[in-house]
């Protein structure tokens, strides 16, 4: 029986799926909005980073599952969000692959959001406050991001196995 566990990779910039050092200023910004916005904004910025950028979900030595993805720390895409009020709008502080930016494509679509690309792959997305209000954030959910980018594994999971042989032979997304 393997045990799950959170496995975090450290950058410069932080803790993917931790509070970074920019981010209590999001925090503040929204608190307006309550508790559960504040964790749902924070969550999205995570998943964004774990989406547009190669993961694993499993330990190093690819021995033990772990609960969430994880961002591989050296192609580490990391983002950054702000309030303009009504909408959120989040900026890859690097560029992404053009294999990332149709998957944020397709999110962005579902999610009644709006996504740019500029010349260099930095990436911006505008989720409107209605979209906000009737749950775009939740299209950007933890299980939505590994079913897109590890859709073997998570199957494997969904009916109730580890998904530790499935990830041993995955070759991460760009």
């Amino acid at each position: 029986m393997h045990r799950f566990f959170l496995w975090f990779c450290h950058s410069d910039h932080g803790t993917t799926g931790g509070l970074q050092a920019d981010r209590p200023e999001l925090y503040d910004a929204i608190a307006p909005a309550g508790r559960e916005m504040q964790e749902k904004v924070i969550e999205t910025l995570g998943n964004l980073e774990k989406l547009t950028a190669p993961t694993t979900w499993v330990s190093p030595q690819k021995e033990v599952p772990l609960e969430h993805l994880a961002v591989l720390p050296e192609t580490r895409v990391p983002w950054k969000g702000t309030f303009m009020r009504p909408n959120r709008v989040f900026q890859s502080q690097k560029s992404i692959s053009p294999e990332a930016q149709e998957r944020l494509r397709k999110f962005a679509m579902t999610s009644g959001s709006q996504v740019e690309f500029d010349s260099s792959g930095i990436t911006k997305l505008v989720i409107p406050g209605r979209a906000v209000k009737s749950g775009a954030l939740d299209v950007f959910s933890g299980s939505a991001v590994a079913n897109a980018t590890h859709p073997v594994e998570a199957e494997a999971r969904r009916a109730g196995g580890t998904g530790l042989e499935e990830e041993k032979s995955y070759v991460p997304m760009p």
